[in-house]
């Protein structure tokens, strides 16, 4: 597909991919949508992604930079001289702040304009560029293909999965109830394939 062209000029991916990505989503979001995220599991979900973020980072840098050639952070941590155990000991000495700032100031990073491919990532003698595609999480199951359009770009197709739904429920439940919405009704809808 092509990821800046308009949602009309997309070429269409292959009837069987279809297929998949819509049973994926039949069979996934049902699950989702019957058990929704309660007040009490939304806390207990984010007490241990807390208590457990310096773990959930190192395990998706290991997988999704460190186990994907295609990662764009990969060459950047690399020009810092950081392998995967030099993270993990960074992040170990200087928790997961510290380590991003110690890493920001060794020039891993990426502008806006370098995430959306209008310029080239330049540090030091190290020059490259990347499709904006290869930022997309490897990890995820794509079962569902969903046009994201940039208010300075054209836009790009972005993978979703009925996971993300149900990790995303657990941030929403806790800003109702900190707004004082716990017991609204309340739905947000976005137009299919918009």
């Amino acid at each position: 597909m092509s990821a800046g062209a308009p949602p009309g000029g997309l070429r269409s991916m292959p009837i069987f991919a279809d297929v998949v990505s819509a049973v994926r989503l039949l069979t996934g979001l049902p699950r989702v949508l019957r058990n929704p995220v309660t007040l009490k599991e939304a806390r207990s979900i984010l007490s241990h992604r807390l208590a457990h973020r310096d773990d959930g980072i190192l395990r998706l840098a290991r997988q999704a930079i460190y186990g994907y050639s295609h990662s764009p952070y990969l060459p950047l941590l690399r020009m810092a001289g950081c392998e995967y155990g030099d993270l993990e000991r960074l992040v170990g000495r200087e928790g997961v702040e510290g380590a991003l700032q110690t890493l920001y100031r060794q020039g891993v990073y990426l502008t806006v304009d370098e995430v959306r491919g209008r310029s080239r990532i330049v540090r030091g003698s190290t020059t490259f560029t990347i499709d904006p595609g290869s930022l997309q999480n490897p990890l995820l199951v794509r079962s569902v293909m969903a046009w994201r359009a940039g208010s300075h770009s054209q836009g790009r197709m972005t993978p979703l999965d009925p996971a993300y739904f149900r990790e995303r429920a657990v941030n929403y439940r806790l800003w109702l109830h900190a707004r004082g919405g716990s017991d609204w009704s309340t739905a947000i809808w976005g137009v299919p394939g918009g």
